[in-house]
């Protein structure tokens, strides 16, 4: 049987050398054989991440990796300063690629598509998506950006996007196809998307218009065009003051927003086919239109001076009252929580966190004053808070009653989040991060942990013995391949001068490895 398959086997190479002249020796051809193909280079991810790396004052760029590469840098794009702007804290903003549940109006974060950032008064933007070009692109002709303040993605992929981007005396808007030759749309601010109910991104944009610099000048409003950014003649928008405002969008019924228009809470509906403006009012405001909100799947809510409303559907109804005039609101399932400034020290104002439940309209004083406390995300969980008077420096978590109080951590670092969320609204947190306390209110070096609301931990990695300056923002000095960063002065100091408020963390549940920074205007 071997010696029968010998031959068989020979009979067949005696056949292909005959046929193809493609063995040597005895006459055949004396062509070498073609080399062998190059391995294949190594795949890239599908979405690549972004960080702000600071090794010192004078050391600052842009460190772009693979997260299946993690300790190899794709770009390190040094930051220029010859404009006399030094980064404080981290300036980066991202366009994600998303999905999008009409139904529930929820948003899902796939990856980071394209990350946008200032260096040198202009605008740079790098594809993150894997098998793109990672190379820095300026775009527009923009020269005094000083600080983009968010994208917003204009298809599912993120990969074009509109840019609210910060200048010397107002805003660009700046569109991610801009080349380096095409001239920025100027605006004041870019204050809220309009967006479109059966894809979730924008339709329209609510901006306002004049300079804000070192000349001031009262600002106007208007609707503008998604896709040019062109003006959409609105007469009750147009004709807008200083005084009034953009409130919110309704997250209960689309194409429904509400505008403050002298004195007087009225509806704005959107279509594909326009913008208008309801004559009638909802209710007499005693403040302006740039209070406080935040809202929950059905709800609306605005604070009017001190007064707490829900807005649902073309109907303001009021929920109860704070102390003071709250500086920010947070859902927290049932409770709305609001941060006040109660007073102040020579050099400080004082802080603290009161909620008005949703149901009874009943006023919780959950925090009392201190210079240090911080409302850190909230969700039915509970409020998570940091700088307390009893716990400054772990997490506390506290149920919007109060009545339940729990020490989470040694060393408050952030917030992890979900990867969904709500149209426009912050993430609910999942996590937290903490790390070993110093007595200095700074990590010393040790374990980055991920805690979950009982306590639970697992390792993350380790604090390098060189950067114990980290609390705030889990980048600095992680000893991993998530940073080569060890120390940032700032003009504040250390702690939170460091961070940039926007930044928190996200994951995605049961994904190994997914925990990744963004930037993206949450509280």
């Amino acid at each position: 049987m071997i010696r029968t398959e010998t031959r068989l086997r020979l009979l067949w190479l005696t056949l292909a050398c005959t046929t193809l002249a493609a063995c040597g020796g005895g006459g055949g051809s004396t062509t070498a054989p073609p080399p062998p193909a190059p391995a294949p280079a190594p795949s890239e991810s599908a979405y690549l991440l972004a960080e702000f790396v600071a090794t010192d004052s004078n050391g600052q760029f842009v460190r772009v990796w693979d997260p299946a590469h993690p300790t190899v840098a794709v770009q390190n794009v040094k930051l220029v300063m010859s404009n006399g702007i030094q980064w404080a804290s981290s300036h980066l903003v991202f366009a994600d690629a998303t999905t999008y549940n009409a139904g529930t109006r929820t948003v899902t974060t796939l990856g980071h598509a394209k990350v946008f950032y200032d260096n040198d008064g202009k605008l740079f933007s790098i594809d993150l998506r894997g098998g793109q070009s990672h190379a820095p692109v300026q775009l527009s002709s923009a020269t005094d950006v000083f600080m983009p303040v968010r994208a917003y993605a204009m298809d599912a992929g993120g990969d074009d996007a509109w840019v609210d981007a910060q200048g010397g005396n107002h805003d660009w808007a700046i569109r991610s196809s801009m080349v380096a030759a095409t001239a920025p749309v100027f605006v004041r601010h870019v204050i809220a998307p309009l967006r479109d109910a059966a894809t979730g991104l924008p339709q329209y944009f609510f901006a306002s218009l004049g300079v804000d610099g070192t000349h001031p000048v009262p600002a106007t409003y208007e609707i503008a065009d998604a896709a040019t950014f062109g003006q959409v003649p609105t007469p009750p928008v147009d004709e807008m003051a200083a005084a009034d405002g953009w409130i919110g969008a309704d997250p209960g019924q689309q194409g429904l927003g509400y505008v403050a228009i002298d004195g007087q809470l009225r509806e704005l509906h959107w279509t594909a086919g326009g913008v208008s403006v309801d004559a009638s009012s909802l209710r007499a405001l005693a403040g302006s239109g740039t209070s406080a909100t935040t809202s929950d799947a059905q709800s609306l809510y605005v604070v009017d001076g001190t007064t707490l409303l829900s807005l649902a559907n073309g109907t303001a109804r009021t929920v109860g009252s704070f102390t003071f005039a709250p500086a920010t609101l947070t859902d927290a399932g049932g409770y709305v929580a609001g941060v006040e400034i109660s007073g102040a020290t020579a050099t400080q104002p004082k802080y603290q966190v009161e909620t008005v439940s949703k149901t009874s309209g009943a006023t919780t004083l959950v925090e009392p004053e201190a210079t240090t406390l911080q409302l850190l995300a909230a969700s039915s969980d509970g409020l998570i808070l940091s700088g307390t008077v009893e716990q400054p420096q772990a997490f506390v978590l506290a149920s919007g009653d109060n009545l339940v109080r729990t020490t989470l951590g040694s060393q408050w670092v952030g917030v992890v989040r979900a990867a969904g969320a709500r149209v426009d609204q912050p993430a609910a947190p999942v996590a937290l991060l903490s790390c070993v306390a110093g007595t200095t209110g700074f990590c010393v070096p040790g374990a980055l942990t991920q805690l979950d609301f009982s306590g639970t931990g697992i390792a993350l990695g380790n604090v390098a013995a060189s950067a114990p300056m980290l609390r705030g923002d889990a980048i600095v000095g992680l000893a991993s391949s998530l940073s080569g960063q060890t120390l940032l002065n700032s003009p504040a100091g250390f702690g939170d001068g460091e961070t940039d408020r926007r930044d928190a963390w996200q994951f995605t549940p049961a994904t190994a490895g997914s925990l990744t920074r963004v930037t993206s205007n949450l509280p």
